[in-house]
């Protein structure tokens, strides 16, 4: 049972590091537009980024629980990986990397 929630846990956090790299061009785009209407436009996009991330906040923080279930539980070898999404984009939690996001 635990190594079937281990899979899952790395099944899960690899989505969300997936879904995380997808969105971080749009993050750290240093477009601002060339003109009144194009930022505009790129502003209404940020809105439609935040409303994602905040929807997707969840799932990031049951990630969390997961992990930290298991390792309450001992399954904290199968946790020990060099592909484990426990950590993202230089080492930050996921969480912070969330709230970075927004």
């Amino acid at each position: 049972e635990q190594a079937v929630l281990a899979h899952q846990y790395y099944t899960d956090g690899n989505e969300a590091e997936s879904w995380m790299r997808e969105k971080m061009p749009l993050v750290c785009s240093e477009d601002y537009g060339k003109d009144v209407q194009s930022a505009q436009s790129l502003l209404q996009r940020h809105g439609y980024l935040e409303e994602e991330i905040r929807a997707y906040e969840n799932g990031i923080q049951k990630l969390g629980e997961q992990a930290q279930h298991m390792i309450d539980s001992g399954t904290k070898n199968q946790l020990q990986s060099t592909n484990s999404p426990s950590s993202i984009n230089g080492g930050v939690e996921e969480e912070q990397y969330i709230e970075e996001l927004v």
